[in-house]
């Protein structure tokens, strides 16, 4: 998909399955925040830039299709991207893919509220956050 980026890749353990042997969903939203994070810091807002401006991004919004199974040995990958970002909030898309098959498994769009870490509450996102994050940006 033209302007995502890989943000994810492992094999599924046995440990991420659930009693039908397929991964469970605590996987599938753990992959979401690693690959979260790992976009960020693709596109300059990462660990040291959270630090530096004393802001982060938390999820308020999940909305997970699930359109096939992955399981045990699979290998899967997620691509990520920003969709869209203005004022206090930030939209992300996560695709992740089976991918010895191929095939899309799962489809998450989060939404983001930036936050001061100091005073706990929301808050634009910084000027020169928001324009990076805006040149990412793949749009609906």
């Amino acid at each position: 998909m033209p302007g995502y980026r890989e943000t994810f890749r492992r094999m599924v353990s046995a440990e991420m399955c659930d009693i039908y042997g397929h991964m469970n969903v605590a996987y599938y939203v753990a992959a979401i925040s690693d690959s979260f994070f790992s976009l960020m810091t693709e596109v300059g807002l990462g660990k040291s830039a959270v630090d530096r401006h004393r802001v982060g991004l938390v999820a308020v919004n999940m909305n997970i299709d699930y359109t096939a199974e992955v399981g045990l040995g699979d290998v899967i990958r997620m691509q990520g991207a920003i969709v869209s970002a203005a004022g206090k909030k930030m939209t992300c898309r996560f695709h992740l893919y089976d991918v010895s098959s191929g095939k899309q498994a799962m489809t998450a769009t989060v939404l983001y509220v930036c936050m001061d870490l100091d005073s706990r509450r929301s808050r634009a996102i910084p000027g020169h956050l928001l324009e990076a994050a805006l040149a990412a940006a793949v749009g609906e």
